[in-house]
């Protein structure tokens, strides 16, 4: 599945592509991830994207790596979902999303989640995605529940950000 986006807010010469990621665009997802996550510290892991981790998910019917590329080529979003294995939850998977602080409130996100579903409704196997938030993301907070996915429960003091504790937002979107 590939897709042009013209995502409204932004000028046509900054239009995104969303593509699925290729063997090829590891070292490019490595660098970007490194970058957005010198920018904010809401990333909650360092993942590391291998071209072993890009093809396993490639092959996967319930997983998928999916880049936002700019008219200049450049990743500026990445979103992961990554499908349970176990039996019992193959139909379940973990949604991530990180976009460049430059990008932030232009739409992009929301682009991509709304591909992400709707390349889960086509896989048809991802009847229900998961997404860990924390509390003070308001802006991925309020993202999320406007393209429907429900607060499902909190983790309470679950991050320590400045000696404070902070909460994990569990949101659910259901595939009907």
């Amino acid at each position: 599945m590939t897709k042009a986006t013209a995502v409204e807010k932004l000028p046509k010469e900054h239009w995104v592509q969303i593509l699925e990621a290729h063997r090829s665009n590891a070292d490019a997802i490595q660098a970007f991830l490194k970058k957005v996550s010198s920018e904010t510290d809401f990333i909650a892991s360092n993942t590391n994207i291998t071209k072993a981790v890009i093809e396993r998910s490639r092959r996967s019917n319930n997983s998928v790596i999916l880049l936002g590329i700019n008219t200049n080529g450049k990743i500026i979003s990445y979103l992961r979902l990554v499908g349970d294995e176990r039996p019992g939850r193959k139909h379940t998977a973990t949604m991530s999303l990180y976009i460049l602080q430059e990008y932030w409130g232009m739409g992009i996100g929301r682009s991509m989640i709304e591909y992400a579903l709707r390349w889960a409704k086509f896989a048809s196997i991802i009847r229900k995605i998961n997404i860990a938030c924390r509390s003070d993301n308001k802006s991925a907070l309020s993202l999320y529940m406007s393209v429907g996915c429900k607060i499902e429960g909190e983790i309470s003091n679950q991050v320590i950000k400045n000696n404070r504790f902070l909460s994990l937002i569990q949101l659910g979107y259901f595939i009907e």
